[in-house]
């Protein structure tokens, strides 16, 4: 009798090995539905992927990373080079027309590189963030705090950046480009837009604080 008491637990013990607990995932997507939820990508040249092409840039790679999660959203890049907060907002009421259920604001840079007052870029951040949300649509700011800058400047940025998060309530990614702006591996020649595999980095930067904002 123990004999065989012992031949059952030992039979028990190697079933058990063999199961392994598997999370589960939902299949991956090949592509969005065509009336998928959008998530809004509005930001600058960093957004638009200067140097590489918007299908390399980072919002195309958060793109693949959702439909390989199985989750249908589809990616708009609605990033433009050069632009500043100011000509963000003339741009907003295009995209109020249909709001998008989530939108990513990278914007910012270029006010600090064309020395605008900080209590200017603020204003019009707040109310780029606000509009959105008063349509609807989950917003994530993404700040991008780039090496070139002064100490004082880039210390402005980060307070205008922490600024508009907690006058608008809105979640705070304060340094998208962080590990990639200043490094040469990772940027074209220009030194300040992120290569493919800098998109890359940018992408695994900001997926954590995306994905809580997809339900």
């Amino acid at each position: 009798m123990a004999s065989l008491t012992a031949r059952t637990v030992a039979t028990l013990l190697v079933l058990l090995a063999s199961c392994t607990v598997h999370e589960y995932r939902a299949p991956a997507r090949e592509a969005p539905s065509a009336d998928a939820p959008v998530v809004l990508f509005f930001g600058d040249s960093i957004t638009a992927g200067t140097g590489v092409g918007q299908a390399a840039a980072f919002p195309a790679v958060v793109q693949d990373r959702i439909n390989s999660e199985g989750l249908d959203y589809r990616c708009v890049n609605a990033g433009v080079s050069g632009i500043t907060t100011g000509g963000s907002l003339l741009r907003l009421p295009e995209f109020l027309r249909e709001p998008p259920a989530v939108v990513v604001v990278e914007l910012g840079a270029n006010d600090v590189f064309q020395r605008v007052p900080s209590e200017a870029w603020t204003k019009n951040l707040v109310e780029i963030v606000e509009r959105f949300q008063a349509a609807g649509s989950r917003v994530l700011i993404a700040g991008t705090l780039f090496p070139p800058f002064e100490l004082r400047s880039r210390g402005a940025a980060e307070s205008v950046y922490r600024d508009v998060a907690r006058l608008s309530s809105a979640p705070l990614l304060v340094d998208l480009v962080a590990g990639v702006a200043g490094d040469p591996a990772l940027n074209v020649a220009d030194g300040v837009h992120p290569n493919r595999e800098g998109h890359r980095r940018l992408a695994e930067t900001l997926w954590p604080y995306l994905l809580p904002l997809l339900d």
